[in-house]
């Protein structure tokens, strides 16, 4: 099936919208839960030259972006913190990535734990309107307030306003020199 270019949106399914969005989300779960390796990972993001284009650096590397970032997105769309696809993750980002060193990843993962407490999550908005949004109890609390405290130690040490990718590794003159990317995480 095509879509109709005159129409924007005609996705070439038939249907309520609102089914043609519950079929999407299905399909993009699958997607997902389907590109889960073996270790409870998404897998490294690596780039292939040292960010910034610092001479003599390291090409840059993410271990944890990818799968809080999947993570993430699976809560969102309503899987719950029981699924083994998301067991595994969380316990691949508690046992190698806990406290990661770049910003994007500490982001990343704030997002990926506190959406944990999500009253929206799993429910039809109407269902979860009445209860307010919270932050996560126990050794999820603990765990986000950690991330929270090393986020803002990293800014702190740049002497920055905002966040860059690989905060650490960026030898920028105090000011001027954040990333709108990282700082909205």
């Amino acid at each position: 099936v095509v879509a109709n270019p005159s129409n924007p949106d005609d996705d070439g399914t038939s249907g309520p919208l609102g089914d043609r969005i519950e079929a999407a989300v299905a399909k993009g779960v699958t997607w997902l839960k389907q590109r889960q390796l073996p270790d409870g990972s998404w897998g490294l993001i690596e780039g292939t030259a040292a960010y910034g284009g610092a001479k003599g650096g390291e090409a840059y590397k993410h271990p944890a972006g990818s799968t809080a970032l999947a993570l993430y997105a699976l809560l969102k769309c309503g899987v719950t913190l029981d699924d083994p696809y998301v067991k595994k993750g969380f316990k691949y980002l508690r046992d190698r990535q806990k406290l990661p060193g770049g910003a994007y990843e500490t982001s990343m993962m704030i997002l990926a734990v506190t959406a944990t407490a999500d009253p929206f999550h799993g429910t039809k908005e109407s269902e979860a309107a009445g209860e307010k949004v919270r932050f996560p109890a126990g050794d999820w609390r603990d765990w986000a307030q950690k991330l929270h405290a090393s986020l803002l130690a990293k800014r702190k040490m740049a002497k920055t306003l905002g966040w860059r990718y690989q905060i650490d590794n960026v030898g920028i003159p105090p000011g001027g020199a954040e990333d709108l990317s990282s700082t909205q995480l």
